[in-house]
């Protein structure tokens, strides 16, 4: 995940609010703002917190960052929650 350009995250209040600026993206349960970088990327607009549904039928925060490690390691991870023990067991198994 590549998103340190954001410096902001807002939710609007009314369907009027919902348009995007500059920079801005929905923060709305798709995984391209987690799976690519985004460096002209500066701020998410919650769409989820006005009642709007989650684009992905999942959470697609765990299938994005199943992909960064197996992308680091070399091998995917198979088991959730992803902790910091599985993952040091997983990374440990790479031979170097």
């Amino acid at each position: 995940m590549d998103l340190v350009n954001v410096r902001s995250v807002r939710t609007p209040s009314h369907r009027s609010d919902s348009t995007f600026g500059s920079g801005e993206r929905p923060l709305g349960g798709g995984t391209r703002s987690c799976s690519e970088e985004q460096s002209a990327l500066t701020g998410l607009v919650d769409l989820t917190a006005r009642g709007r549904p989650s684009e992905a039928p999942y959470d697609p925060v765990a299938p994005a960052s199943a992909s960064a490690v197996r992308d680091a390691v070399g091998i995917p991870p198979h088991h959730q929650p992803m902790t910091r023990d599985r993952l040091r067991a997983l990374a440990e198994t790479v031979v170097l």
